[in-house]
Order: structure tokens, then sequence, then C-alpha cells
């Protein structure tokens, strides 16, 4: 059961074929100065017969990731079934800890055909002791009929 869940933790972080909505920042968290911009990307995916889920891959690229003292990010997913309707909260991460591969992960299930939206916020320090904050939001319509299949 343990190597099970491996194999899916581990597929599930395989690189998207492209990244959608790049999140920027205010001061002092600038792109290209010390600090990340991260990619944030919504999708159907499953695992050769298994039951497709809605993952959200957010990859970090940083500029000097020694100068980040701490950081907590979280990812919160939202769906609704059609234009009009209320945005719902279906699920939500907490990662506590900068990812030694700047990959975070969320998975969701079930997954139901709609539109998700993923906002993913990010507070911490530099190793300064200054403080930032920076968030970034992408939405995608999911068709659960056809997921992505990651598992090659």
């Amino acid at each position: 059961m343990k190597l099970a869940a491996l194999a899916v933790a581990a597929l599930l972080t395989v690189q998207p074929a492209g990244c959608g909505g790049k999140g920027t920042t205010t001061d002092p968290y600038k792109p290209g100065a010390l600090g990340c911009e991260r990619a944030v990307h919504v999708e159907a995916v499953r695992i050769g017969s298994a039951e497709p889920r809605v993952r959200v891959l957010v990859n970090e690229e940083c500029t000097d990731p020694s100068g980040i003292g701490t950081q907590l990010l979280s990812i919160d997913l939202e769906y609704r079934e059609s234009l009009g309707a209320p945005w719902l909260a279906v699920n939500s991460a907490r990662f506590p800890n900068v990812a030694p591969d700047h990959q975070y992960v969320l998975t969701h299930h079930p997954c139901l055909s709609g539109r998700y939206r993923a906002k993913v916020g990010v507070a911490g320090t530099f190793d300064t002791g200054k403080e930032y904050r920076a968030s970034v939001e992408e939405s995608a319509r999911i068709n659960c009929d056809k997921p992505r299949d990651i598992s090659s």
C-alpha cells in the first residue's frame, strides 16, 4: 500500500505539457530580484486505468532559493459547474516548507467536469528577516471524460 501511494505521488508530480498563468508579486518580492515566480497549471489527469483526478501543479522558479528564510505556500481549489454558478471550495493544502524541487501538488477526487480555479498564496521571510507575500490565480475548464494519462 505504501509503495502504491509513493508511486502515485511520484507520478502526480510529472511536469505538464505547458504551464498556465505566471504570477508576479509586489515589493519586496520582485521577479528577477531575490525571490521566486510561480507557474500554476490546473488539469484533469489519470494514472493508467485509475479514475481521473483534478491536479493543481505549482512550479516555482527562484533566483536565490538560499535567500528565503521561511515560506508557507497554500493552494485553494474551487469549482463551479456552469457560468454564473457560485464558486465552491472543494480542496486545499498547505505546504509549510520550501520544497527541494520547488514543486507543489494538490490532487482532488472526484473529478467533476466544469471550471476549476486554483488560488495560490505565499507568505514568508527572507533570511534578512524582511517579510514577503504573493498570490497567483489560475482557472481552467476541465473535461473529466478526457483526462491526460500521466502514467508514461
